[in-house]
């Protein structure tokens, strides 16, 4: 029979506690290290929803501008005022207008809207009759009209 040591004991609470705080670190790191990840991809479906919901409200604002320049003709003047909201889900945002082709008189367009944080492009897609004249927007009041030229020119206002 081997000789019992006493200073084993007191070993015991020490090391039972260095333990348990460890356990709970990893346990705690993984559950931050899991749920960053759906955080990060909830936040990037909100972006993308958003500018999704801000591209098609372009786009309606768009064709209305078109239809009234069609019907007023030549020597009407239309303009439309809208206001693009400032940010998407708390995140800046830049529109810009990309022709696609030209067929007969019709024109198509895609509305890119990008957001940098986190990295996310949408497009919507836009036809038009009237010629567009872009610039590139970000969030805010935004004015639609007609040019001298007959052109339909959307800017910041």
């Amino acid at each position: 029979m081997t000789p019992r040591r006493a200073d084993t004991r007191a070993v015991t609470v020490p090391t039972d506690y260095v333990l348990l705080i460890g356990i709970t670190a990893l346990l705690a790191s993984g559950l931050l290290v899991g749920t960053g990840g759906f955080v990060a991809d909830q936040q990037e479906r909100a972006v993308r929803s958003g500018l999704e919901v801000v591209g098609n409200g372009l786009a309606d604002d768009l064709t209305t501008a078109d239809r009234l320049a069609d019907s007023l003709g030549d020597d009407g003047r239309v303009t439309i005022e809208t206001e693009l909201p400032e940010a998407v889900a708390g995140k800046t945002y830049l529109v810009s207008i990309e022709q696609r082709a030209v067929t007969g008189d019709a024109h198509f367009y895609d509305l890119v809207l990008t957001s940098t944080a986190p990295d996310v492009v949408v497009r919507v897609p836009v036809r038009t009759h009237t010629a567009v004249d872009a610039e590139t927007l970000d969030g805010g009041p935004v004015a639609l009209s007609v040019t001298s030229d007959g052109d339909l020119e959307v800017r910041d206002v």
